[in-house]
């Protein structure tokens, strides 16, 4: 995950789901989470979701099969 999401570098940062913000871009795979948050003037901030969350409900959008945005 480290490789695709972050070019190979580590991610040191962990949110919780309590943490997540309209626009975040959480990433799938094999039960991890990898969440990106756009910075204000541009680039992206990367972290590993810590916690369950149900992703069916409305706060999520689904892009694809592993791939959802936060709605609020």
């Amino acid at each position: 995950m480290e490789r695709r999401f972050n070019k190979g570098a580590a991610i040191d940062e962990v949110l919780t789901p309590d943490g997540l913000r309209r626009g975040d871009q959480l990433y799938i795979r094999d039960g991890i989470i990898v969440v990106l948050r756009r910075k204000t003037g541009g680039g992206l901030d990367r972290y590993w979701l810590d916690g369950e969350i149900d992703l069916s409900t409305r706060r999520f959008s689904e892009r694809s099969a592993r791939a959802f945005v936060v709605r609020r």
